[in-house]
């Protein structure tokens, strides 16, 4: 959501195995289903940053980030989004 990225939006995404931190990547991590999270790098270790702040009725947030231990690959990078234009970002 922080990235202008809704329910509904069509992600264009270019294929490509690396990227730079701040880019909106499409990551699969221990072979998981594909998410789109945000490149960050801090202190010399690389993580996936959710883009959406969103937090459940304990405060929690749903969306987390994920500091990858195990296997993950970056299989593309989000180029562009396509809203639809019938619904709202907020």
């Amino acid at each position: 959501v922080n990235r202008g990225i809704a329910d509904g939006a069509l992600l264009v995404v270019r294929a490509k195995s690396n990227a730079d931190p701040g880019d909106i990547v499409i990551a699969r991590v221990n072979g998981e289903e594909a998410t789109a999270k945000i490149l960050m790098k801090e202190n010399g270790k690389v993580f996936l940053r959710a883009a959406n702040d969103e937090v459940d009725e304990n405060g929690n947030k749903k969306y987390r980030d994920i500091y990858p231990s195990g296997e993950w690959d970056i299989v593309g990078i989000v180029d562009n989004v396509i809203h639809d234009p019938g619904k709202s970002l907020f």
